[in-house]
């Protein structure tokens, strides 16, 4: 499986449209993903990864893109 994989089942959790979520879509515009979304989002990939993203982190992902580079770049494994 990969992050890409694992980021849409998560995105498809908190209602967000999963199947149209790419390393390039943007989680804001693209995903139409609201403050309460991100924070979701946020706290799902923490419990699912068994890592910490700390907020100022989290708030420079604007893409899928960005999350899944973070992944690799802290070598989380996918669950």
């Amino acid at each position: 499986m990969s992050h890409l994989y694992a980021l849409r089942k998560i995105l498809r959790t908190i209602g967000t449209l999963a199947g149209g979520a790419y390393h390039h879509s943007k989680l804001r515009d693209d995903l139409e993903m609201d403050i309460v979304d991100l924070a979701e989002l946020h706290n799902s990939i923490e419990e699912v990864y068994d890592i910490t993203i700390s907020d100022k982190t989290f708030d420079h992902f604007h893409t899928v893109g960005d999350i899944i580079r973070y992944l690799e770049a802290h070598s989380a494994k996918i669950p």
